[in-house]
């Protein structure tokens, strides 16, 4: 028998030494670290290059942040410079006696309308109340005379320091009285809602007129031409003298201007424009914005994510619904402006309560709802698109139901992203300013409501037309130039707070999921 040569076990490491490629002089022993060194040189090539581009990439963005943060610096800096005639005015205290009771009133017929029936048919009413005398409270002869003796009291000024040269603009009375806004107004509102005050005395705080303010001020270079000096047709010098000898007395007061958030807009006395009832119709446009868009938006989002169908006919409906919700979101705001005049104002508007030839906060509100709903949509849908399936396989699991599914799991989990999209539709709504002017929400002479946040049928401006009207037709008027900065600021704090808002929103709808 021949003896049986034994086979090598498979399963043992056997180590081998590489074999050198053909051609190659180097010896078989050397070792094969120095094999992989092209490679890694070109690792090394390849990190470092790569970090360049990142440092080349973070100086990019860090000279682009930089740009943007100095360009929104100089626009704040700029409306809060534009804006700093309007952070305060100058008055003056003066003594004011309302005249008597027995000589106010006279006997008038009032007519007001009484609406009854569906279809808000009209019949006038015609009642007999007591009338205020304007001649007597309501006019500027009732109270010149006693601004005037209160001036003379305060600076020893009399008739005879008027220099006949200086006559020429003006009488003696009226110069002084020019100086001042004409206080009838005021004072006639005070009795018509105080019948008390008739007869008495007291001290009220009487302001400038729009030249005198600027000056008193130190505005000088707003009421000087060409040549440098401030010409009669503005200031005589007659009043100059009057305005330093008050400045002298310490009789000139410079108060923070908080009547500007509350007062409307008289045309006869600018120096006391405000934006109260803009305030007021923007706030409540967005408080109907919300009362429409938010249900409406969501309930939408969530309509065309879990229930709507997919195929046949009505999934043919489906998608044709969802690319006119996205193109809706890209479409002027100006056309719907024109669909909401054509709708709310022309067609509907005799059928509701906002009866009138133009628009009430209340159509402006319908209007930026259409406006911001397929902002909503869209976002909603994209905050559902990122919750996680397995939540819901999770709740199925279970055994709840669809509708348990979606309210108490699913979105719950996407109101951050909800809130989000609620958000920049409504800083979207509150700065439109096209279709406000196309129904006719412009600025114009309106007193605020008296019945505070409910007027819905009281036509107003809002705040982006108050901005517009102050801007651009105010023939040059530095001070209605102001109070368009000031509108802008009060704008953007309204906005802000919007953000400020929803991100503590967020933040406790986030803890509270967490926890």
């Amino acid at each position: 028998m021949s003896p049986v040569t034994p086979t090598p076990n498979k399963g043992l490491n056997v180590s081998k030494t590489p074999k050198a490629p053909k051609g190659s002089t180097k010896d078989s022993t050397a070792p094969t670290a120095f094999a992989h060194a092209p490679c890694l040189a070109l690792r090394q090539k390849r990190i470092a290059r790569r970090k360049s581009w990142d440092r080349v990439l973070a100086l990019t963005s860090g000279a682009v942040l930089a740009l943007v943060a100095f360009v929104l610096i100089a626009l704040f800096w700029d409306v809060i410079d534009g804006a700093k005639m309007t952070w305060k005015r100058a008055e003056i205290s003066v003594q004011i006696t309302y005249p008597d009771e027995d000589r106010l009133y006279v006997d008038g017929a009032a007519f007001r309308t009484q609406a009854s029936g569906p279809l808000s048919a009209r019949r006038v009413i015609i009642e007999t109340r007591p009338i205020l005398v304007d001649e007597l409270v309501g006019s500027r002869d009732a109270y010149d005379p006693q601004i005037v003796k209160s001036v003379e009291t305060l600076t020893g000024i009399g008739p005879t320091d008027l220099p006949r040269t200086q006559a020429q603009a003006g009488p003696y009375a009226g110069q002084i009285g020019r100086l001042f806004i004409d206080p009838g107004p005021y004072f006639k509102k005070r009795l018509e809602e105080n019948p008390q005050l008739a007869g008495t005395t007291g001290r009220y705080a009487i302001a400038f007129s729009t030249d005198a303010d600027a000056y008193l001020r130190g505005f000088h270079d707003l009421l000087t031409d060409d040549t440098g000096s401030i010409p009669a047709s503005r200031l005589s010098p007659f009043q100059i003298e009057i305005l330093d000898r008050l400045i002298a007395d310490g009789a000139v007061r410079r108060v923070w201007n908080w009547s500007f958030l509350t007062n409307a807009y008289p045309q006869s006395q600018r120096v006391l424009a405000g934006i109260g009832p803009a305030i007021q119709a923007s706030l409540l446009m967005m408080f109907i914005v919300v009362l429409v868009s938010l249900p409406v938006g969501v309930g939408s989002g969530i309509f065309l994510e879990f229930f709507a169908p997919r195929q046949g006919f009505w999934g043919w409906v489906t998608t044709v619904i969802e690319i006119n919700i996205n193109n809706l979101a890209s479409v002027p705001s100006i056309v719907f402006g024109l669909m909401g005049l054509a709708i709310f104002v022309q067609a509907w508007g005799p059928i509701f309560i906002f009866d009138t030839g133009l628009a009430t906060p209340i159509v402006g509100g319908l209007i930026l709802s259409l406006m911001t709903l397929p902002t909503i949509v869209v976002t909603s849908r994209a905050a559902l698109l990122a919750v996680p399936p397995s939540f819901q396989q999770a709740a199925y699991g279970m055994g709840a139901t669809k509708m348990q599914t979606i309210f108490r799991f699913v979105l719950p989990y996407a109101f951050p992203g909800i809130i989000t999209g609620v958000i920049i539709g409504l800083a979207q709504a509150i700065g439109e300013t096209a279709p406000l002017v196309v129904i006719g929400m412009v600025a114009a002479e309106v007193v605020t409501c008296d019945q505070g946040l409910l007027c819905l049928e009281d036509q107003s401006p809002a705040l982006p037309t108050a901005i517009s009207y102050f801007r651009r037709f105010m023939d040059g008027d530095q001070q209605m130039v102001s109070r368009s900065y000031m509108t802008i600021i009060v704008l953007l704090t309204i906005v802000l707070s919007m953000n400020a808002l929803a991100s503590l929103i967020r933040g406790r709808v986030a803890k509270s999921r967490q926890g």
